[in-house]
């Protein structure tokens, strides 16, 4: 394993798991413009808060194919 930062981990990552909690920082975490630096076969699974993902964006990623599946919780 090695330490990366987010930009590196979702260009390389097959799949992306987003576990934490909803707050200032975190919120909209997962937005369009970090759907889009995620390779188009990566998987996204959200099981934290909602207001840490952009619903829209995410539905406009698997629309156009920019990621190819999710699984939100």
């Amino acid at each position: 394993m090695e330490k990366v930062d987010l930009d590196t981990l979702l260009a390389e990552s097959d799949v992306v798991s987003v576990h934490c909690v909803n707050n200032k920082e975190t919120s909209n975490l997962m937005n369009a413009e970090r759907f889009a630096k995620m390779k188009p076969t990566a998987i996204f699974v959200n099981t934290s808060r909602g207001g840490n993902v952009d619903e829209d964006a995410l539905a406009e990623a698997l629309k156009n194919d920019t990621i190819a599946f999710a699984a939100i919780d």
